[in-house]
């Protein structure tokens, strides 16, 4: 009789943890999924600002100070948006690599 009480309880403990994989390998897909994108924003806030330096480079060696200005606004908006982007990745890094953690502590 205990005998059988143990692996009906290890049974169900075993059932808990089975249950519980798929929803940390969806948590690891979502945050796999989401340092893609913010990858991608990076990639195409970078080559912004890279554009927007060329453009500043080219107004000074033009001479043009009223773009030069502007220019140099553009550049920065761009880098912060860049720096954003940065942070972002590296907290979706964060993010799993905790789900990772509660994934192998479940096991």
């Amino acid at each position: 009789m205990i005998v059988k009480m143990k692996l009906v309880a290890g049974a169900a403990l075993a059932g808990l943890l089975v249950a519980a994989l798929p929803a940390a390998a969806q948590d690891l897909k979502q945050d796999t999924r989401q340092i893609q994108q913010d990858r991608q924003q990076t990639r195409q806030d970078r080559a912004t600002r890279n554009q927007a330096a060329k453009q500043l480079k080219a107004d000074k060696q033009a001479g043009d100070s009223a773009a030069v200005k502007a220019d140099r606004k553009t550049v920065a908006s761009d880098q912060s948006a860049v720096n954003q982007d940065k942070r972002a990745t590296r907290q979706a890094k964060r993010d799993r690599r905790q789900d990772v953690q509660k994934a192998t502590q479940t096991q």
